[in-house]
């Protein structure tokens, strides 16, 4: 559709407002790693943005962030349990902020899934930590 941008070009004219001088985009040597970098106006936090790519019923055990999770669906779809909360089938076009803290697992929907994933890193946590 004329008009419609994609989340990364969206971030990329987010980030080319700011009025802090910034080095140009180095891309992490992190497989998986689209984006990542310190959050100037939270000392301490910074993003790390993957893009996920999982195949038909591949399963990713259960987890919790320190900071907080948003996923956005590019295709496919995906299945998101959460601790105490009742499933979600996200598809293609849905984004969903995770609480920090929420225990969680997905598996991948028949045709897999592709997703953004941006995280709220904490300075001294993990990204995940994994969840018996």
């Amino acid at each position: 559709m004329p008009g419609l941008r994609s989340p990364a070009v969206l971030l990329a004219a987010a980030l080319a407002g700011c009025t802090t001088q910034a080095k140009l985009y180095d891309p992490p040597a992190v497989p998986g790693v689209a984006l990542q970098g310190p959050i100037m106006s939270a000392p301490g936090r910074a993003l790390r943005s993957r893009d996920l790519s999982l195949p038909p019923g591949a399963i990713v055990p259960q987890h919790y962030h320190a900071g907080e999770e948003f996923v956005y669906v590019i295709e496919g779809d995906v299945t998101l349990r959460r601790k105490g909360m009742p499933d979600l089938v996200m598809r293609a076009g849905d984004g969903l902020r995770i609480a920090p803290g929420t225990v969680h697992s997905a598996e991948a929907g028949d045709n897999g899934f592709r997703a953004i994933a941006t995280y709220v890193l904490i300075e001294g946590e993990p990204e995940r930590t994994p969840v018996d």
